[in-house]
C-alpha cells in the first residue's frame, strides 16, 4: 500500500483519493481441474480480502475524502480505466522492489501504466519522506516544457520546496562512457572552459531559453535554472544531479510517440524511472488525455495477483466489484482536465 501512503501523506488535503486494488485472475488449469478451486471462487476470495484491506486503509485516512475500488482484470488496464471513469488528475504507483534494478525494480504494472496513462504518473519509491524540500525539474525544448513546469509549480507550492530546473546538453565523448563509475566519468568530462566555442555558444543560448521559460512559469523565486553540459546521456545526467543535490522528487516529461508510445516510452524517462534515487513524476503529452471535463482525484493503485504463475492465462474477468467504499452513491465529481488539479 505504499502508493496510497505516499498519496495520503504528500498530496494536498483538498484532493480526493481513490484507492484501487486490482485482482489478476489466475491461469486456467489445463489438467485436473477438479483438484483445484474454481477460478470464480479464487477471484471472490481475493476480492473479499482486498475489500477488507481497503476498508481498513480508507478508514485510516482522515484528512481527505476517500473512495475505494476493487477491480478484476489486467492491472494496468483497470488502473487506466479507473483514471478515465473518475477523471483522475494523476496516478500514484509504487516501486515493487526499491533495492532492485531495471524494470524489475519498478514493476511491470507500473511500466505499463506509465506507457499508457492519459494523465501524469508518479512512481513512489519507498515510504513517504517526512518532507520534500528539493525538487529537480528536467526540461527540454519540446512542447512538454510548459506542462512539466506547471506540475513542478504545483508540487513546489504544495511542499514549499526549492526547485532546480535543468536542461541537459549531452556532449559527445565516446561509446560506453555512461557505463563508467561516476568518478571516472567526472574525470573524463571536460569543464565548460575546455568546451569548443560552438558548444559554449549553444550552452549560452540554452541558458537564455531556460531563463525565459521560467519567467513565464508559475514557479517561485526559490527556483534555480541550470544548463547541465556533460558528456553523458540525459538520463545519466539527471540521475547524477538528483544524487548530487539530494533531490526528493524529480519532475520530467515523456514525449508522445503516437500509437507506438504504448510500447516505447522515451528512453530518457525510462532510464530515470529505473534508476532514480527518489520518486519521479512523469508528465505525459496532452494528446493522451481524455477530455471529459475536469477533476481533482488521485488514483493510488497497488495490484494483486491471485496466482504468481507465469503460465498462459485465460481471458481476464472484466468487471468491477459491486462493493465500493463508501457504499453511498458516487459523489458528484466532474471530469478530467489536462494539468495539475484545482484544489479548493
Amino acid at each position: 500500500m505504499l502508493a496510497a501512503q505516499w498519496a495520503a501523506h504528500s498530496l494536498p488535503v483538498g484532493m480526493d483519493l481513490i484507492l484501487l486494488h486490482v485482482v489478476l485472475p489466475p491461469p486456467q488449469p489445463r489438467r485436473r481441474e477438479k483438484c483445484y478451486p474454481s477460478t470464480d471462487s479464487l477471484i471472490e476470495n481475493a476480492r473479499a480480502a482486498a475489500e477488507s484491506r481497503l476498508r481498513e486503509l480508507a478508514d485510516s485516512i482522515t484528512t481527505r475524502r476517500v473512495r475505494a475500488e476493487v477491480r478484476v482484470g489486467e492491472p494496468h488496464e483497470q488502473i487506466i480505466r479507473v483514471v478515465v471513469e473518475y477523471a483522475a488528475s494523476m496516478v500514484v504507483v509504487a516501486r515493487m522492489n526499491v533495492g532492485g534494478s531495471g524494470w524489475g525494480r519498478v514493476g511491470t504494472t507500473a511500466q505499463r501504466v506509465v506507457r499508457g496513462s492519459p494523465v501524469p504518473v508518479l512512481l513512489a519509491a519507498g515510504l513517504p519522506r517526512s518532507s520534500t524540500a528539493r525538487i529537480l525539474v528536467a526540461v527540454d525544448d519540446s512542447n512538454m516544457t510548459a506542462p512539466v513546469l506547471e506540475w513542478a509549480a504545483f508540487f513546489q507550492s504544495r511542499f514549499a520546496a526549492e526547485a532546480t530546473v535543468i536542461h541537459v546538453m549531452s556532449l559527445p565523448l565516446f561509446v560506453g562512457a555512461s557505463a563508467l563509475p561516476r568518478g571516472l566519468r567526472d574525470d573524463a568530462s571536460r569543464s565548460l572552459e575546455t568546451i569548443p566555442s560552438a558548444d559554449q555558444n549553444a550552452v549560452a543560448e540554452a541558458e537564455r531559453w531556460l531563463t525565459e521559460e521560467l519567467r513565464h512559469s508559475g514557479l517561485r523565486e526559490s527556483t534555480t535554472p541550470a544548463v547541465v553540459a556533460e558528456h553523458l546521456p540525459p538520463a545519466a545526467a539527471i540521475i547524477g544531479q538528483a544524487h548530487d543535490r539530494g533531490i526528493d522528487l524529480i519532475v520530467m516529461g515523456s514525449r508522445g510517440l503516437g500509437a507506438a508510445h504504448r510500447f516505447l516510452l522515451g528512453s530518457t524517462a525510462e532510464d530515470v524511472l529505473r534508476n532514480a534515487p527518489c520518486p519521479v513524476l512523469v508528465v505525459v503529452p496532452a494528446s493522451r488525455a481524455v477530455d471529459v471535463g475536469r477533476g481533482v482525484r488521485i488514483a493510488a493503485s497497488p495490484d494483486t495477483r491471485v496466482d504468481d504463475s507465469e503460465a498462459e492465462r485465460g481471458d481476464p474477468v472484466d468487471e468491477a466489484s459491486n462493493a465500493s467504499f463508501p457504499a453511498s452513491d458516487a459523489p458528484p465529481w466532474g471530469g478530467m482536465h489536462v494539468g495539475p488539479p484545482r484544489v479548493g
